[in-house]
């Protein structure tokens, strides 16, 4: 695959997925039940380093439903509720499991995991008093490596449980020691998703700690972490690590990793209006984008000279979208959600915009930006003025398989502005588009 060796590995970890996928597909055909928990446990882990807890959340919230005698599943919905942000649910939750103390456990085939995983939520929920009982329970098994199912994953070395125990119990100087002890195992495994996950769990620690050499330590783990999450798609991993940077340097608060699908998410909760926005016939034309590979520009830039190069976009963007016609609905990070009444004039602001940055890139190559972008336009108007429906998903998922430089349009846009003067396509073609039936036709603009 394109991207070398980072390609190769990113190539490896979709492999893996699909194989997890087969495997549950074949399990049912075989109607081997526990073929599915097998599934959830491999994917569990892989989706919440991405980002992507939503997908798996249904199927662990069913399994704790279905297996009430496994109290893991119980555990791992509680811990899946804490990286959603659900932390009151997870709070009672993680309180019910352990009111009769962790040792009420049942010792099963899933304890190692469940103490685990508890360990991970009594440091996000500073639950000092549990963890300590947790971090007793688990220390005799320091140096081993926690194995769930039927050698169906490895959960990663008992030293970072230890670790976030000793850490959420107040005890850092001892956390830390854990953690580079596991830090050491889980590098000569050859376990990348866990040494990245602890590199950040080692730079969390010692910013709480702040003795000498910690900050320079810290800041440095999380570059090696970012490196890491980024090789291989851990999107949320990496999305984490860089807040935290963004953090330590002392700026906080800059999102620069948002991405299409976190404009809609804030666009979903505010719920604007945009019947104002709407041509006579009811329509109105969306344009979603967001800027490629943006945190690895970060981390190469510097973020001082990055939030330049973003200011610079969002002027860009801004002034082709006042000169169009266009409204503003969102702008997060390096994305933005667009407007237009005219669907010409949406196409020509984008063609527009990548053409000022494709002429900025010339200028100074360092600081050129690749956006992509996608189109589509649909009816306004739904009932209570509920605009956020299937045109505002499928403008968004285009623009999630364009590439960097490339406006994709859906077939009805192309449609409605076919020969406009100025504005051309390339041959369609039909792609699958995430959360969408079928297959959907789109259109490359075309850009000098």
């Amino acid at each position: 695959p394109e991207g070398g060796l980072d390609g190769v590995e990113l190539e490896r970890y979709r492999l893996l997925g699909a194989l997890a996928e087969l495997a549950r597909e074949l399990g049912e055909r075989a109607q081997e039940p526990i073929s599915l928990q097998f599934y959830a446990i491999q994917t569990a882990f892989r989706f919440r380093l991405q980002g992507r807890q939503g997908e798996i959340a249904e199927t662990i919230f069913e399994l704790t439903e279905r297996y009430p005698g496994i109290p893991a599943w119980r555990v791992a919905a509680a811990s899946l509720r804490a990286e959603m942000g659900d932390m009151d649910i997870a709070r009672t939750e993680f309180e019910r499991l352990t009111a009769d103390g962790v040792v009420g456990l049942p010792r099963d085939a899933q304890w190692p995991t469940s103490l685990a995983i508890l360990c991970d939520l009594a440091f996000q929920l500073d639950e000092a008093e549990r963890a300590e009982e947790l971090h007793e329970l688990m220390a005799p098994y320091s140096g081993e490596v926690i194995v769930v199912g039927r050698a169906t994953v490895s959960w990663g070395p008992v030293d970072r449980a230890l670790g976030l125990a000793s850490a959420a119990a107040g005890r850092l100087d001892r956390a830390l020691e854990e953690l580079e002890a596991a830090l050491r195992l889980a590098e000569h495994m050859g376990d990348r998703p866990f040494t990245a996950l602890i590199e950040l769990d080692i730079a969390t620690t010692a910013l709480r700690r702040r003795d000498a050499g910690d900050r320079e330590r810290a800041l440095e783990l999380l570059d090696n972490c970012l490196d890491a999450a980024q090789r291989i798609g851990m999107r949320a991993l990496s999305e984490r690590a860089l807040a935290l940077k963004l953090e330590t340097q002392g700026i906080a608060g800059v999102d620069v990793t948002t991405s299409i699908g976190d404009v809609i998410d804030a666009v979903e909760s505010e719920r604007p209006d945009v019947r104002g926005y709407a041509a006579a016939d009811g329509t109105v034309t969306i344009l979603f984008s967001d800027i490629e590979a943006s945190t690895r520009m970060t981390e190469r830039l510097g973020d001082e000279r990055w939030l330049g190069v973003l200011r610079n976009h969002n002027r860009v963007f801004r002034e082709r979208l006042q000169a169009r016609g266009g409204y503003e609905v969102k702008n997060q990070g390096d994305g933005f959600m667009l407007v237009f009444p005219d669907p010409a004039e949406a196409l020509r602001c984008a063609v527009e915009v990548q053409e000022d940055l494709a002429a900025r890139a010339e200028e100074c190559p360092e600081e050129g930006v690749r956006v992509r972008m996608g189109i589509h336009t649909g009816e306004a108007i739904a009932s209570e003025g509920d605009f956020f429906g299937r045109n505002v998903i499928l403008a968004a998922r285009i623009a999630a398989v364009a590439r960097g430089g490339e406006v994709l349009v859906s077939d009805a846009l192309r449609e409605r502005v076919d020969g406009e003067a100025g504005l051309g396509f390339e041959e369609g073609r039909e792609l699958e588009l995430k959360g969408l039936a079928g297959t959907h036709r789109v259109y490359g603009a075309l850009v000098s």
